[in-house]
């Protein structure tokens, strides 16, 4: 089966958080014949929400799946969208394009909670033309209060100034009394 004849899915779910999610959604998935191509997952206060993009072989899989998931759904798991992903919307691999248009760069910021961090962040990054593909935020119990953790996962375009950027976000963080770090991901050993 060549790639242009595979059927792809975007997948978003969500419900109450507890073991087990993932495992029942992939087994809808695998059960069906379906391959993951992408996916996301996290918890959310006390939700879990994934999203994946699945690629399946014909149609008839594609109801053998739709067929599972109703099932979990009548079962109160978790709330299932299911949308197909046109040709024109499926990004190009990254390995064969982003590398060589940008470079990606993952953005960390910790300090007290308060309003609007992840909109001025989000803010300075875009005045630099900068794509976000991955954000995680969370608040934590702190000392003195209430901490908000966010990390920005990003592609920077090859025209932007390293050094420019990282003073504009560290001049940021220091306005509004945030610890910024800045890290280029082709350093980050995963």
């Amino acid at each position: 089966m060549t790639p242009s004849s595979l059927i792809k899915l975007v997948i978003s779910t969500v419900g109450k958080d507890r073991p087990g999610l993932v495992a029942r959604m992939c087994e809808a998935i695998s059960n069906a014949n379906g391959n993951i191509d992408d996916s996301t997952m996290t918890r959310l206060g006390g939700q879990f929400s994934m999203i994946y993009i699945v690629h399946f072989e014909s149609p008839d899989h594609i109801e053998l799946f739709k067929t599972a998931i109703r099932q979990i759904e009548e079962e109160g798991l978790f709330h299932v969208d299911i949308r197909p992903l046109s040709p024109d919307e499926e990004p190009d691999l990254p390995e064969t394009t982003t590398r060589s248009k940008s470079r990606k760069y993952l953005l960390s910021v910790g300090g007290y909670d308060r309003t609007g961090i992840t909109y001025a962040f989000s803010k300075a990054l875009a005045a630099f033309d900068i794509n976000i593909t991955d954000v995680h935020a969370h608040r934590i119990n702190g000392e003195d209060g209430i901490v908000y953790m966010l990390a920005i996962e990003m592609d920077v375009p090859l025209n932007v100034d390293e050094a420019e950027m990282k003073a504009d976000l560290e001049t940021l963080g220091k306005e509004l009394n945030l610890d910024v770090r800045l890290r280029s991901m082709d350093a980050i050993i995963l």
